[in-house]
C-alpha cells in the first residue's frame, strides 16, 4: 500500500488542483506506457477510488527509483 502522503498526491493530480504537479507527474512517467495508462485512467475517477490508489503505487514505484537513485 502506498503511502498515505502518495494517496493525496495522486488525488491532487486527478483533480488538477495543482496543474504543474499534474504535468509534472505526467512527464515523470512518459516512459512507462503502463503508468501512463494508470495516470488517464485515474483522471475520470473520484477520491478515494481504485483508480487513484493504483496511481498512488504508481507514484511509490517512482519515488523509490529517485531515493534509491535508479534512472528512468
Amino acid at each position: 500500500m502506498p503511502e498515505p502522503v502518495l494517496l493525496s498526491i495522486a488525488t491532487a493530480v486527478v483533480t488538477k488542483a495543482v496543474a504543474g504537479l499534474y504535468q509534472l507527474v505526467r512527464t515523470k512517467l512518459a516512459g512507462d506506457p503502463a503508468a501512463i495508462a494508470v495516470l488517464e485512467a485515474a483522471e475520470t475517477a473520484g477520491a478515494g477510488s481504485p483508480e487513484v490508489a493504483e496511481l498512488g503505487s504508481a507514484l511509490d514505484v517512482v519515488t523509490s527509483e529517485v531515493v534509491n537513485g535508479v534512472s528512468s
